[in-house]
């Protein structure tokens, strides 16, 4: 919970002093996320692989292609896209009792499913706190170190932990 509350207070100094609005930031942060993403295919392949037995075809078609070409779409348009307005913060998890498991986390996906949001919200000019499912442990494991070694806490954070941190981050005013 302090945790939490650490990273939200460092991501709201680091937005209110302005950098993520300029349109040269997000397209850098966009850049180098597609850099991150290519450079660890194999990785996030390999972690799919152990977690949910899919093949790197499966892997790739389903789930990092998709972030891959969300990523040439939003680069390719962001300059036009770019214009100053407030937009609420969408939330996505699943239903108990809906095929998302008991931590109501969408687990079936799970990279594309934090990625492909993260591009968006990256694109919007957004810090973003990132949490995935606890049932792809592999997939976790990648995913945070992909995003600790792309971008600083003050602007992309990872945090992980079961359905008592899903709870914590839906209290929170984002």
């Amino acid at each position: 919970e302090k945790a939490i509350d650490e990273i939200i207070t460092l991501q709201r100094k680091f937005f209110a002093d302005g950098a993520t609005r300029a349109t040269a930031f997000r397209l850098d942060a966009l850049t180098k996320l597609r850099k991150a993403v290519r450079e660890r295919t194999d990785a996030l392949s390999e972690a799919l692989r152990e977690d949910l037995n899919k093949s790197a075809g499966e892997s790739y078609l389903t789930e990092i292609g998709l972030v891959m070409q969300e990523l040439e779409c939003h680069i390719r348009h962001l300059k036009r896209w770019s214009r100053s307005r407030r937009v609420s913060t969408p939330l996505s998890y699943g239903r108990r009792g809906a095929g998302y498991g008991p931590n109501r986390s969408a687990w079936n996906y799970p990279v594309q499913l934090l990625l492909c949001p993260l591009v968006g919200a990256i694109s919007a000019g957004n810090c973003v706190l990132l949490k995935s499912s606890p049932l792809v442990p592999h997939v976790e494991a990648a995913l945070r170190d992909l995003i600790a070694e792309t971008f600083g806490p003050e602007y992309v954070a990872f945090v992980e932990g079961g359905g008592d941190v899903l709870d914590e981050l839906l209290k929170r005013r984002f």
